[in-house]
């Protein structure tokens, strides 16, 4: 039998709320996690956070007259 995480201890150990794992769940971006009876449960072999699939280009920000990258 394997091992699992639940939402909220997922939440504690990638340091984001149990809202954004359960979002994460829900578009199937943790492999085999299963939800049961409106439970998610997470293997412990796939217990590392996905991916940042958010743009990773240069922002750039403008302060006083003078542009700074970060």
């Amino acid at each position: 039998m394997l091992d699992y995480f639940t939402t909220k201890e997922a939440a504690f150990d990638w340091g984001v709320t149990p809202r954004a794992v359960r979002h994460l769940l829900s578009q199937g971006r943790v492999m085999g996690a299963v939800k049961v009876g409106g439970h998610w449960f997470i293997p412990l072999e796939h217990a590392d956070k996905p991916q940042d699939l958010r743009s990773t280009r240069e922002r750039v920000t403008r302060l006083r007259g003078a542009v700074c990258r970060s």
